[in-house]
């Protein structure tokens, strides 16, 4: 992860530092305890729906919410878009 990119990105959000601080150590957090390269995760729809997943079976519901939310920002940073939600994708299958 870029974590310079993502502290510029975040800044743009109009975040505070603390928020900026605790999102870029729950990212690295996320990419040492499950091995994932988020600048690769984020480049694919499926793959951010493994990690989730991954986060949620170790997690649960609130800790895991907190985790994903740092990837799930970074997503944007990266692809300048939000990640579609999983209801969205599927409709988005099912119409094809």
């Amino acid at each position: 992860m870029n974590d310079k990119r993502y502290r510029e990105f975040l800044e743009g959000e109009g975040i505070t530092k603390t928020a900026i601080s605790l999102r870029i150590s729950e990212a690295n957090r996320v990419e040492g305890e499950f091995n994932a390269d988020l600048d690769r995760v984020v480049q694919n729809q499926t793959e951010m729906i493994k990690l989730r997943q991954r986060i949620y079976e170790k997690y649960g519901d609130k800790k895991s919410a907190n985790l994903y939310n740092a990837v799930k920002r970074y997503y944007k940073c990266v692809n300048g878009i939000e990640m579609e939600t999983i209801t969205q994708l599927r409709t988005r299958k099912d119409k094809k």
